[in-house]
């Protein structure tokens, strides 16, 4: 996943993709707000927020692209989930959740 996440040195050194991670995964993990990373970080706020929507896009991608997320493809799959959650566990017009 590292060679997705690297950027190239124009002008500056680049924020290296191990505290891209970091910081996307702090985020993930506690939502914070997108100022109090960029401190904790020493990384602009605007950046922070480009830093985490292209990690995500690629944790995205790499999961999706190896199969260890299978996302339905159509309106019929959809449907299929939700009712298989409404069946099973009695939450209606349900798509997904998260445990644990």
């Amino acid at each position: 996943m590292a060679p997705r996440i690297v950027k190239s040195n124009a002008n500056r050194e680049p924020i290296g993709p191990e505290e891209r991670l970091s910081a996307t995964m702090r985020y993930l993990a506690t939502g914070d707000a997108n100022g109090i990373i960029a401190a904790s970080y020493r990384i602009g706020p605007t950046s922070i927020h480009r830093i985490i929507a292209e990690t995500t896009q690629v944790i995205w991608d790499v999961l999706t692209e190896h199969s260890f997320l299978n996302v339905p493809k159509n309106k019929g799959e959809w449907r299929a989930v939700a009712e298989e959650f409404e069946t099973k566990w009695n939450f209606p017009h349900c798509l997904g959740a998260i445990d644990g």
